[in-house]
């Protein structure tokens, strides 16, 4: 359990170096994995807050709120990432989730504040269907000699098979969950994060577990597990074969490692 949080991934700290014209400073993708050069290790997360369907109420002026893209447990959080440094390319997932906030009026009975800021509000588009465009989970590579996003990747299947929008056959769309990442000499191995892991919107969770082509992000290869992953994924070697293991768990399932052998 993270003291900051329901239930948050565990992912270490991902220590590199890197040439950038020409010097190779060294960096870091702390916990919440958005690279920084020479700067220390962060484990600090986003307190989750509890999610309500509709907007928050009204403030003074009669607003409902501003919109946070991709919300205060979006984005590139808690999940670390993966380095390849063979081409110095760092893969990192995240994942989108908006919600409303608001200014109110403090409670003088609690505090001595004259405003404060409402609760955390999930924003949700028509039929149910997020607001806002995929993917909604994703894992994006970063080549950290240029600094250049090399691609971007739909992590999960979404709400393809949403009533709504079942019958356009679309790819995937992406789980806005908390999914974790490992590099090997050729692949990347992503999981997709169980629905109990923190921030996860109604129905987002998963149980996929998916390799992609390091170079240009394609599919190569998934399956469906019993329940989604509550861990970052680790890879060790045994007797002469590589192995890749995780951690899952959910509500209606209890809590196991699970190990993949590679070909």
């Amino acid at each position: 359990m993270d003291r900051l949080g329901r239930l948050a991934l565990l992912a270490p700290a991902v220590l590199l170096a890197c040439a950038t014209s020409g010097k190779p400073p060294p960096a870091s993708a702390p916990k919440a994995a958005a690279p920084r050069a020479d700067a220390a290790v962060s484990e600090t997360g986003t307190p989750d807050a509890p999610f309500r369907k509709t907007l928050p109420e009204p403030g003074p002026d009669g607003k409902q709120g501003t919109i946070q893209m991709p919300g205060t447990v979006g984005g590139a959080d808690w999940t670390g990432a993966g380095f390849d440094p063979e081409t110095n390319r760092l893969y990192v997932p995240s994942m989108t989730g908006p919600i409303a906030q608001n200014m109110m009026p403090g409670n003088p009975e609690s505090s001595n504040l004259r405003y404060r800021v409402s609760d955390n509000s999930r924003v949700i588009g028509p039929r149910g269907l997020p607001l806002v465009k995929p993917p909604y989970g994703r894992i994006t590579a970063l080549d950290l000699n240029r600094g250049d996003k090399v691609w971007t990747a739909p992590n999960g299947d979404g709400p393809r098979n949403h009533p709504a929008i079942a019958h356009l056959k679309l790819g995937p769309l992406g789980n806005a969950t908390r999914s974790g990442v490992i590099a090997t000499r050729t692949l990347i191995f992503a999981t997709v994060g169980d629905q109990i892991t923190v921030g996860t919107p109604p129905g987002f969770g998963g149980k996929q577990f998916s390799a992609f082509d390091k170079a240009t992000g394609e599919l190569v290869w998934t399956t469906e597990l019993e329940a989604g992953s509550t861990g970052a994924p680790m890879t060790y070697m045994h007797r002469g074969k590589q192995y890749v293991v995780f951690a899952i768990g959910g509500q209606q399932h209890a809590a196991e490692f699970v190990a993949f052998a590679l070909p």
